[in-house]
């Protein structure tokens, strides 16, 4: 996978922090420009600290987004408040890959997928798995043990020969893409104000957010750092803000990265105690008669 930020908003912290001025200043924004070459950072700690997030909304990002997979994606288009374009299967015909007069021809691919289909089985050399994960994720729990990988790179090596013989008999390759596994590397582009980043962040920073998209957000927070430490720093899973886990007491129990939400906030909170029953309310004075 490879993050890279191809776009910022110029001098984002002066931007957000001329936002937020502007909303107790008599001035107009564009008048406020003591900023621009610094003192920001005030002004945007307290913004941070006490929820006003709404002014760090004027800062963008663009990232391009390389080689992760079809999986991570849908995970990653569930968070609706950014703009995405993505690699199109239905555009893209993937057995250029297999085409010696293609561009994009891959002589290492097309040399595993003849062997496959002569014999049925992956060759032994060269690495079929390090040839079709150019192109396919492997997971970490897979990619460690050599049989399980080679096993997911031959079921990854069927569904490219499926695909490339259903594009020969002549299925459409928007048809044909239905072969394809979740695993499958797509490429993205994708634009989201800081707000949006900071929490998502939040969420997908956590070590109980699935590891492809946990990696995918560690490089967006080393991209924004070097375009500008100070908001690249605040990038941190939920419980570096909330100074807690509020996660379930069992998924807590992996991490101890914070101490559980039970212990700070009391019994009941996320799989703690439940808390005692309040006291019963005294009874009512019988009316007096009259």
């Amino acid at each position: 996978m490879k993050v890279k930020l191809i776009s910022h908003t110029p001098n984002p912290e002066a931007v957000c922090a001329r936002a937020a001025k502007g909303d107790t200043d008599i001035r107009p924004s564009h008048r406020i420009t003591e900023y621009d070459e610094g003192g920001w950072e005030g002004i945007l700690k307290f913004c941070i600290q006490h929820g006003h997030h709404g002014v760090l909304e004027h800062a963008s990002f663009t990232f391009s987004i390389e080689g992760v997979s079809r999986a991570c994606s849908h995970q990653l288009v569930r968070h609706r408040i950014a703009t995405f374009d993505q690699q199109s299967q239905r555009y893209v015909d993937f057995t250029s890959l297999l085409d010696p007069g293609s561009t994009s021809y891959d002589a290492a691919l097309a040399g595993l997928m003849q062997a496959f289909r002569e014999t049925g089985d992956l060759p032994a050399d060269p690495d079929p798995v390090r040839t079709v994960e150019a192109y396919f994720v492997f997971p970490p729990t897979i990619r460690r043990k050599p049989d399980t990988a080679r096993s997911l790179a031959r079921t990854y090596a069927k569904a490219v020969d499926e695909y490339a013989a259903l594009v020969k008999s002549g299925v459409p390759p928007e048809d044909a893409r239905f072969v394809f596994p979740g695993g499958m590397k797509t490429n993205l582009t994708a634009t989201l104000n800081y707000r949006a980043i900071y929490d998502i962040a939040a969420e997908r920073l956590c070590t109980r957010a699935q590891w492809e998209i946990r990696v995918l957000f560690s490089l967006m927070k080393r991209e924004i750092r070097q375009a500008s430490p100070f908001l690249g720093e605040r990038l941190q899973p939920k419980c570096i803000h909330l100074g807690y886990c509020n996660e379930a007491k069992r998924a807590w129990a992996t991490c101890q990265l914070m101490p559980h939400m039970s212990t700070v906030l009391g019994g009941g909170a996320a799989g703690g105690s439940p808390p005692a029953a309040p006291a019963a309310a005294p009874a009512a004075p019988a009316p007096v008669a009259r």
